[in-house]
């Protein structure tokens, strides 16, 4: 291993400055103009909200990853014909979580086997158990956007690709009218905000826990089939919102292929429509800088703050990368440091 202490400026030395400079410089001046984009679109009604997972966790809803391990045990339980207490159920969990590498998607096919009917009441009820509305300052956010005004200005729709009503509990607090779209012919009214579970519909009442003709796309089977059918009402409908709107992601990575095909299938078609995601930087900070050293051969008396300022350089650029990425698929990046950013930019394009 190396011990040179300076070995870490080595990390800079593959930047050039100039070029940081340009693209920090390219980015505030890209954060506004997108941000003015966003406020013409609300402006003329032309605006959609896309909502992933980030939505619904920053007010106590589990992630894919939790949800999942914590529908292990449920599936033991059935499998062993006994009951795990509590205790044990967490300890299984935090297990799986920590070192199963198993394709989720793939997974849940087998736990939704193994728990048959009950399948749906039990993801329903991991989804709320940690529920705090109050909490949620995204919500909040996006119920300001949603509220009606009477310059005809305002949201559109919303997609969301999360199984909850957390929007809807939040809108029916503020006397906001809305129509939950879940299937195929269900068409709002004209006051009323729609909101497309393009994944489905769980609501906290359990009302749909059993409704066979809704779908739920938690599977392999169900994902694969959504994603190859064209003529599926939640892609008609996303196509459509992608073609004709101007769509700003929240709370989701825009990772998932069925999602980045839609956009590219929409921006084919318009190359001048272009769409925004909000999305977290590769940050310095958190990254553990000890790891960096042993990884990169240098000197454990390296000063931490040294390794930070060459990892910088480096994470901007490859945030540049990945903003670029985006680029062919007719979307664009408003990137954030922190997600307590997110409510703030939403109000900023309230005006």
């Amino acid at each position: 291993m190396s011990t040179n202490p300076t070995a870490s400026g080595k990390i800079s030395q593959l930047i050039n400055d100039n070029l940081v400079n340009e693209y920090r410089f390219y980015n505030q001046k890209s954060y506004q103009e997108d941000i003015d984009n966003l406020i013409r679109a609300f402006n003329s009604k032309d605006l959609v909200l896309f909502l992933g997972a980030g939505v619904s966790i920053d007010a106590g809803a589990p992630s894919w990853k939790e949800l999942i391990s914590k529908l292990v045990p449920k599936m033991l339980e059935v499998e062993l014909k006994t009951k795990i207490d509590q205790y044990h159920i967490d300890e299984i969990s935090r297990i799986y979580k920590n070192f199963n590498n198993t394709s989720p998607i793939s997974l849940v096919s087998h736990v939704k086997n193994s728990l048959g009917s009950e399948f749906r009441t039990e993801v329903c009820n991991l989804l709320y158990a940690n529920v705090n509305l109050e909490k949620s300052e995204i919500l909040k956010g996006i119920s300001k956007l949603c509220r009606p005004t009477r310059d005809n200005s305002g949201v559109h729709s919303v997609v969301t690709y999360n199984f909850d009503d957390l929007l809807e509990r939040v809108l029916y607090k503020k006397d906001i009218e809305y129509a939950s779209i879940y299937k195929d012919e269900q068409v709002p009214k004209a006051r009323e905000l729609a909101i497309y579970h393009v994944h489905g519909f769980l609501p906290s009442d359990g009302s749909l826990n059993h409704d066979k003709e809704m779908d739920l796309v938690f599977t392999e089977d169900a994902y694969h089939s959504q994603f190859l059918d064209p003529y599926n009402w939640a892609n008609i409908t996303q196509l459509s919102l992608l073609r004709e709107k101007t769509c700003l992601f929240i709370g989701s990575s825009v990772t998932d292929p069925n999602i980045r095909r839609l956009l590219d299938v929409a921006h084919r078609k318009n190359k001048e429509k272009y769409h925004y995601a909000i999305i977290k930087k590769h940050l310095a900070d958190e990254v553990n800088t000890e790891e960096i050293k042993n990884m990169l051969g240098l000197s454990i008396d390296v000063p931490d703050e040294e390794v930070k300022t060459g990892l910088e350089a480096v994470l901007e650029i490859i945030n540049k990368i990945e903003e670029d990425a985006y680029k062919p698929l007719g979307l664009k990046i408003i990137w954030i440091n922190s997600f307590d950013e997110i409510p703030k930019i939403l109000l900023s394009i309230l005006g």
